[in-house]
C-alpha cells in the first residue's frame, strides 16, 4: 500500500536531551521509522508471527527427513543420525533491543559496545517473534503461503474475509487477495528519488512513477501466483494505486509474469468504482460475493481490517482479536518505510507539521533509562 502522507527522512543526528525537546527542536533521525515499526507496529507483529508459523511447519518436516540439515557447509559426516537442534540469532532475532535504540535516538548517540554492555546488564530486552533481512523475509512468507493455500483448498470451511464472506461462501470458486506496493511490488526506487531529491510522497509523482512501469517483483511473489493459478486459484490484485495507473501497473506486472486473470478484471484500484475507496472492505466483499477468498497478503493493517486508521490502543486491541489469523490467512510482508503504523501516533491528522508529527512519533517511543 502507498501511503497518501510520507515523511522525507533525513540524515542529521539528534542533538539534545531525553525529555526536553519541543516540537520544532526534533529533527530527522533515520531510525526513527525503521524503530517505530519495529516498536509500536501491528504490522511488525504480523509479520513476525508470519514467519514463526512456517518456523514450525518447517521444524516439522525436518524432523520426518533424515538427510534435512540447514548447515550444508559445516555438516560433515554421518549428520543423519545425530540429534535434533535448531540454530537462533538473539538481536532482533528473538529478543528486541528497540528500546536501545530509542535511546540512541532521543539521546543523540550511536552504538557503542560501551553503552550497549550496559543495556545487556539492564535485562530490559523482550522477546519477540523475529525480524530476518527483506529479501528472506518475502520469500519466507511466500513459502508459507503455498503451504497455507494448500491446507485451505482441503478445507471448505477456511475463509481470510471473515467480515465480508456471507452465506453458502464453501462452495464458492477459491481466489486469493493480495495488495500490490510493497507486497507484490518493490517501490523502492521512488522511495529513493524522494530521499535523495528531499521529496515526500506526492500523488503527481507517485503517478509518473507507476507510468515508468520500473516497480520489480517482490521476491517469491511472481512464484507463489503462478503457484495460485495453478491449482486454479483465481489472484485478485487490490491496490490503493488509483485507477488513472491502472493500465501502467498491468503492463508493469505483465512483463514480470504475474497472473493478470484471463476474462475477469482482477485489478481492483481505488476509485475504480464509486465506494471504492482506500479502505478495502469493499473490494473484498466485491470479490467474497462469487469467490471464496482463502488468503490476503499485505503489508499494512489496512489490507486485512478497515479499522487500521484507529488509536494505537484500538489498533492493537483489533490485532490481539484476529490474532489465530496471521500467519494463517493473514500474510503480512515487512515494510518499514510508510504505513498507517507511521501516521497512529499523530492520530492520522495529516494537516499537522512535520515537526509536530515527528514529534508524535518521538514521545510513541518506550527506550532504556540509559547508562548510570
Amino acid at each position: 500500500m502507498i501511503a497518501r502522507k510520507a515523511l522525507a527522512l533525513g540524515a542529521v543526528v539528534v542533538a539534545m536531551s531525553v525529555g526536553t525537546a519541543r516540537a520544532e527542536e526534533i529533527v530527522a533521525n533515520d531510525l526513527l521509522l525503521a524503530t517505530l515499526w519495529t516498536q509500536r507496529s501491528v504490522e511488525f507483529k504480523g509479520n513476525a508471527l508470519t514467519v514463526y508459523a512456517l518456523g514450525k511447519i518447517r521444524l516439522d518436516q525436518a524432523l520426518a527427513d533424515k538427510k534435512w540439515t540447514a548447515a550444508p557447509v559445516e555438516q560433515k559426516g554421518d549428520y543423519q543420525n545425530l540429534p535434533a537442534a535448531v540454530v537462533l540469532d538473539l538481536d532482533e532475532t528473538v529478543l528486541d533491543n528497540s528500546a536501545y535504540q530509542v535511546w540512541n535516538i532521543k539521546a543523540g548517540q550511536s552504538f557503542s559496545l560501551k553503552t550497549w554492555n550496559e543495556f545487556c546488564a539492564a535485562r530490559i530486552s523482550r522477546a519477540i517473534p523475529g525480524s530476518v533481512e527483506f529479501k528472506g523475509n518475502a520469500l519466507t512468507v511466500y513459502a508459507l503461503a503455498k503451504i497455507r493455500l494448500d491446507q485451505a483448498l482441503a478445507d471448505k470451511n477456511w475463509t481470510a474475509a471473515p467480515v465480508e464472506q456471507k452465506g453458502d461462501y464453501q462452495n464458492l470458486p477459491p481466489a486469493v487477495v493480495l495488495d500490490l506496493d510493497e507486497t507484490v511490488l518493490d517501490n523502492s526506487a521512488y522511495q529513493v528519488w524522494n530521499i535523495k531529491a528531499g521529496q515526500s510522497f506526492s500523488l503527481k509523482t507517485w503517478n509518473e512513477f507507476c507510468a515508468a512501469q520500473i516497480s520489480r517483483a517482490i521476491p517469491g511473489s511472481v512464484d507463489f501466483t503462478k503457484y495460485a493459478e495453478s491449482k486454479g486459484v483465481k489472484v485478485f490484485y487490490v491496490s490503493n494505486r488509483d485507477v488513472v495507473t491502472e493500465k501502467d501497473t498491468r503492463e508493469n506486472m505483465q512483463k514480470l509474469g504475474y497472473p493478470m486473470g484471463g476474462n475477469v478484471d482482477t485489478f481492483l484500484m481505488q476509485n475504480e468504482q464509486k465506494d471504492w475507496g482506500s479502505k478495502k472492505g469493499t473490494r473484498r466483499a466485491f470479490i467474497a460475493k462469487d469467490y471464496r477468498i482463502l488468503l490476503e497478503f499485505g503489508d499494512n493493517f489496512g489490507d486485512f481490517d478497515d479499522r487500521y486508521s484507529s488509536s494505537e490502543a484500538d489498533r492493537m486491541k483489533f490485532f490481539d482479536e484476529n490474532k489465530e489469523r496471521w500467519g494463517r490467512e493473514w500474510l503480512v510482508l515487512a515494510n518499514p518505510t510508510y504505513g498507517s503504523f507511521d501516521a497512529a501516533p499523530f492520530g492520522f491528522d495529516y494537516k499537522k507539521s512535520d515537526a509536530d508529527k515527528r514529534k508524535a512519533k518521538w514521545d510513541a517511543l518506550e527506550g532504556w533509562a540509559g547508562p548510570k
